[in-house]
């Protein structure tokens, strides 16, 4: 397994469209507009980005992307309340301990 920044147009397509495959037989589900998935990683529609450092990554193995996570530095936040944070958001990944980050170390 490797994650990987997801930096070109296809890769943010990718991390975008990976919940509708995974959830797509789950009947609870409830499918969000992709236009507005789109709109969450667009600075010019997301006024949110424009004060953030903010990165988003895919999980892949085998080349098969199986999970993703975006992270994010709210620098207007750290700037008023004197603390560097940052926060983690969109984690999705198979039913794998492994993927999930759940590791058993020996």
């Amino acid at each position: 397994m490797i994650i990987q920044k997801a930096d070109s147009r296809k890769e943010i397509r990718e991390f975008i469209n990976f919940p509708y495959g995974l959830y797509r037989k789950d009947p609870v589900w409830i499918r969000p507009l992709r236009s507005e998935q789109k709109a969450q990683f667009n600075p010019k529609s997301n006024l949110f980005l424009e004060h953030c450092d903010w990165q988003l990554f895919l999980l892949k193995d085998q080349g098969k992307t199986i999970g993703r996570v975006a992270a994010f530095i709210d620098n207007l936040a750290m700037e008023f309340w004197k603390e560097r944070t940052g926060f983690f958001g969109y984690f999705e990944c198979i039913e794998d301990a492994s993927a999930s980050g759940n590791f058993e170390y020996h």
